[in-house]
């Protein structure tokens, strides 16, 4: 396991969208110069935050001389859903992504990245680049993300304990 990446979230959830409204056009928004996509109906993902879920958790690697450290988070992704379809887009993203259905496509595509829930879906129109406004549908999803860096720790498999006389070995000044 390592550090999930922003890559490794898009794709897995980009491929759940595909999986479930399958031929659907998923796209990633903030990237420069990509148009918006000539299908009527099709899936802009945008992440919106990142929030620490857990405290760190350290196991050391005496063998290795390194400490794993494993740290949860959440991931909110703004899924924007559009086209003419996009009510019933909507609704069929939300129900299977609240469905044990996701928590074993996305196990299986990555196990460092799991569904937590996803909010009823919000119709807010959308103006295009044509000043044309059209129908638009958002989701705010939730993803808990496990990384596991790994960083070198000293350790030692033998200790030498002694006797000293402090009196000497330390006099008083």
């Amino acid at each position: 396991m390592a550090v999930v990446t922003k890559d490794q979230i898009m794709t897995v959830l980009g491929n759940f969208v595909q999986n479930v409204l399958p031929g659907l056009v998923v796209v990633q928004a903030q990237i420069n110069r990509v148009p918006e996509p000539a299908d009527s109906d099709f899936v802009v993902l945008n992440m919106i935050g990142i929030n620490r879920l857990s405290t760190n958790l350290d196991v050391l690697d005496y063998a290795n001389d390194e400490k794993d450290v494993t740290t949860s988070s959440t991931v909110r992704v703004q899924m924007d859903v559009h086209g003419p379809n996009s009510a019933a887009n909507s609704a069929t993203i939300v129900a299977l992504f609240r469905d044990e259905y996701a928590y074993d496509f996305f196990y299986a595509a990555n196990p460092s990245i799991a569904p937590l829930h996803a909010d009823d879906a919000m119709q807010t129109p959308f103006e295009n680049d044509q000043t044309q406004v059209e129908f638009r549908w958002i989701i705010d999803a939730t993803l808990e993300c496990t990384s596991e860096i790994a960083v070198p720790q000293l350790s030692a498999d033998e200790l030498s304990a002694g006797l000293i006389p402090v009196n000497t070995t330390y006099p008083a000044a």
